[in-house]
């Protein structure tokens, strides 16, 4: 799907990607959390962010649950050794959506 529609070679990203843009407006989270807040998918959340990546609107990282629920003091066993990315606007990315 490279090349097509817009969002791609430096052209402003589809409404969906700034549904996503807008979402990390409050800083960084994670893609399940900007699913929610934009009304889409998290698969299509995914594929939006990883867009929005290459174009450097975005940046991720990648935390281990057990990792974050240190930082949050909510420790949950079942999660124990999974991994989550988190999602966070660039400088690119924070003057699309700030006009």
């Amino acid at each position: 799907m490279a090349g097509r529609g817009r969002g791609w070679r430096g052209e402003a990203p589809t409404p969906e990607g700034m549904r996503c843009l807008n979402a990390l407006r409050g800083g960084e989270q994670p893609s399940s959390v900007i699913a929610t807040s934009a009304g889409l998918s998290q698969a299509s959340v995914i594929q939006k962010l990883k867009t929005l990546e290459g174009h450097g609107y975005v940046s991720s990282r990648l935390e281990s649950v057990k990792e974050h629920q240190a930082r949050e003091k909510e420790p949950h066993e079942r999660n124990k050794g999974q991994r989550r990315t988190y999602w966070k606007l660039t400088r690119a990315g924070e003057t699309v959506v700030n006009g």
